[in-house]
C-alpha cells in the first residue's frame, strides 16, 4: 500500500519538482558547513561541498540520470531523427564522464592516470570532454526544430559550469576566513553547479517533449530498460581497468584527503541501475510491489553508504578511509561472469574472465594491495536477479503505463 500511495503521489507531480526540491534542500546545509559555524561537523555529510557526503552523492546521481535519460531518448529517436539521437548519445557520454569525476574525483587523480606533469595531465580530459560537448551541441543545433532548441539549455548549463570553475579558482587564490562570506561563496558555487545539471536534464526533457513522448510527471525521468543495460555493459567493461589502476596505486595515492573514493564510482552506478530496474519491476508487478520497493530502497541506501562511508561517520572515524580487501574478488569472479551473461555477448566473456583472473593474480602476488571490490559482485548479482525477473514481473499486466523516455519514440502507433 505504501508503494502504491507513493507512486500515485509521485506520478501526479511535475517532473522537475522532485529534483529541484531535493537539490534546494542541500543548500542550507552547504551554507552552514561552508561558514564553519558551530557544530558544522555534524552536518558535513549533508553539504554539497563534502566530497564523501550525501550532497555529493546526489550531484552524481543527477549526472547519472542525465546520462541514462539522454541514452533513453536517443534510443527512441534512432530511426526517426538519427542526427538528434547522435547528439543525445554524445550528451549521455558527457553525463557519464561528469558522474565519474563527481563521485570518484577523477580529475584530482589525473597525474596518476595520464603521465603528464601538473595541470597538463588534465588536458586529455578537457579536450575529450570539450569535443563531446561541442559535437552534441552542434548536432542538436542543426536539428533545432525537432529538439525544441535544447542546445541553448546545454550551452547555458556549461556557461554556469564555467562560472563555477572561476569561483573554484577564486577559492584557491584567495584566503577565505570562516564566516558568512565563505559560506555564501560555497553555497553559490554548489548551487550554480546543481542548476547546470538540472538544465542539462531539462534539455533532454525538451527533446523528449518534441518527440511526442513527454508525460510531464516523474515517469518522464524513468530511464528505459535498454539504457539501464547499456550502462551496465559499460560498467562491466570499465571495472577491469578501474581495478587494475587501483591495484597499481599506493595507499597514499588512493587516500587523497577530502576527495571522492575512486573505487566506488562503478559500484554506485550499478546499485542505482539495480534500484531503477526494481522501480520498473515494482510498477509492473502488482503482487510484489512492497518487495520491489524495498529492494529499490536498499540499493539506494547501499549506494549512499558506498559513497559516504556512513558507518565510519557514525563510529566517529570521519573522514578516515577503510579499504576492503581485494580477496573479495576471488569468490566473486564466478558471480561477475554469471551476471555478465545477461548483458554481454558470449564472445566477450572469455576476455572478461581472463582480465579478472589477471587482476586476481596481481592481488595474490602482493597481498598488501588494497582495493574496493566487494561491492562489485553484490551490484552485478543484484542486476542479474532483477533483469531475470523483469519479464515475469509484467506477467500480471501493467497497473501503470510504463515506458521509459524514448522507448516508444519513433515507433508507429499500434493498430
Amino acid at each position: 500500500m505504501f508503494f502504491q500511495s507513493t507512486l500515485r503521489v509521485a506520478l501526479a507531480l511535475p517532473w522537475w519538482v522532485g529534483p529541484v526540491a531535493v537539490s534546494a534542500g542541500f543548500l542550507p546545509f552547504t551554507f552552514y558547513v561552508g561558514g564553519r559555524f558551530p557544530g558544522e561537523f555534524l552536518l558535513r555529510p549533508l553539504s554539497l561541498g563534502t566530497e564523501q557526503g550525501v550532497g555529493t552523492w546526489w550531484s552524481g546521481i543527477l549526472l547519472l540520470l542525465l546520462a541514462l535519460l539522454a541514452r533513453s531518448v536517443a534510443g527512441g529517436l534512432r530511426s526517426r531523427d538519427p542526427m538528434a539521437a547522435r547528439g543525445l548519445g554524445g550528451l549521455a557520454l558527457v553525463g557519464l564522464l561528469l558522474f565519474a569525476d563527481e563521485i570518484g574525483s577523477v580529475h584530482e587523480r589525473a597525474e596518476l592516470i595520464v603521465p603528464l606533469p601538473g595541470e597538463l595531465a588534465l588536458l586529455p580530459f578537457a579536450l575529450g570532454g570539450g569535443l563531446l560537448v561541442a559535437y552534441s551541441v552542434l548536432l542538436l543545433a542543426r536539428r533545432r526544430e525537432g529538439t525544441g532548441g535544447a542546445h541553448w539549455l546545454v550551452c547555458a548549463a556549461f556557461g554556469l559550469f564555467a562560472v563555477v570553475y572561476l569561483l573554484e579558482r577564486a577559492e584557491h587564490e584567495l584566503v577565505w576566513a570562516p564566516g558568512p562570506g565563505r559560506a555564501l561563496r560555497l553555497a553559490l558555487e554548489e548551487g550554480l553547479e546543481l542548476a547546470g545539471m538540472l538544465l542539462l536534464i531539462g534539455a533532454v526533457v525538451r527533446v523528449q517533449r518534441s518527440a511526442g513522448v513527454f508525460r510531464g510527471n516523474l515517469a518522464t525521468l524513468l530511464p528505459s530498460r535498454e539504457a539501464l543495460l547499456w550502462l551496465t555493459r559499460i560498467c562491466v567493461v570499465a571495472s577491469l581497468p578501474a581495478l587494475a589502476l587501483r591495484s597499481m596505486w599506493s595507499a597514499e595515492q588512493l587516500r587523497i584527503p577530502d576527495r571522492g573514493d575512486f573505487g566506488t564510482m562503478i559500484p554506485v552506478a550499478l546499485l542505482i541501475v539495480a534500484a531503477l530496474l526494481s522501480v520498473r519491476a515494482g510498477i509492473l508487478d502488482r503482487r510484489h510491489r512492497t518487495a520491489w520497493s524495498a529492494l529499490a530502497a536498499a540499493s539506494i541506501l547501499a549506494s549512499i553508504d558506498l559513497q559516504c562511508h556512513l558507518a565510519h561517520y557514525l563510529w566517529h572515524q570521519w573522514p578516515e578511509f577503510r579499504w576492503r580487501s581485494d580477496f573479495g574478488l576471488l569468490w566473486s569472479t564466478p558471480l561477475l561472469i554469471l551476471a555478465a551473461l545477461q548483458v554481454l555477448p558470449r564472445s566477450a566473456l572469455g576476455g572478461l574472465a581472463l582480465g579478472y583472473l589477471l587482476v586476481v593474480a596481481t592481488v595474490l602476488a602482493d597481498a598488501a594491495l588494497l582495493a574496493l571490490v566487494t561491492p562489485y559482485p553484490i551490484a552485478f548479482g543484484l542486476i542479474y536477479a532483477v533483469t531475470r525477473a523483469d519479464t515475469a514481473a509484467g506477467a500480471g499486466g501493467p497497473a501503470v503505463e510504463l515506458s521509459g523516455p524514448g522507448e516508444h519514440a519513433g515507433r508507429p502507433p499500434a493498430a
